[in-house]
């Protein structure tokens, strides 16, 4: 009678070991097709992010070589108008000898 009751205790050892495995076994199941759905979702998202993120980089570039375009533009204009300043400088101190000569002059 002992070892029936020791049969029977064991028996329900393995069986609710074996309900924890199912229990267990569903669990993880149902996490794997939560991660499934879960990437399907959001590979998609990434995607999108990822041509983004390539089409800001593209446009980046393009403000960058313009920028350069207009540094070199100042730069030119810069030394246009200090070309223009030494024209005016020297326009002036023309008209002033002039002004001079025609005081001598009496005109």
């Amino acid at each position: 009678m002992l070892l029936i009751i020791e049969i029977t205790t064991v028996i329900l050892s393995f069986l609710t070991l074996a309900y924890t495995g199912v229990r267990v076994g569903r669990s993880v199941a149902g996490f794997g097709r939560t991660a499934q759905r879960f990437q399907q979702q959001v590979e998609p998202k990434a995607a999108r992010l990822t041509r983004q993120g390539e089409t800001a980089q593209k446009l980046a570039f393009r403000v960058m070589e313009r920028a350069e375009v207009l540094e070199q533009r100042v730069a030119i204009l810069t030394i246009s108008m200090e070309r223009m300043m030494v024209l005016a400088s020297a326009a002036a101190e023309a008209r002033r000898k002039i002004g001079k000569v025609t005081g001598y002059i009496g005109l």
